[in-house]
């Protein structure tokens, strides 16, 4: 439920393989906002 909350409250969104730990500090990535 949670994370559905916080998708619902988000302005956009990003993809990331499934082993990711995350992203290192300045790096670029893609997002995808969300119609307004």
């Amino acid at each position: 439920a949670s994370i559905l909350s916080s998708t619902t409250q988000a302005d956009g969104f990003l993809l990331t393989e499934e082993e990711s730990e995350g992203f290192a500090e300045g790096e670029e990535v893609q997002v995808w906002l969300y119609d307004a």
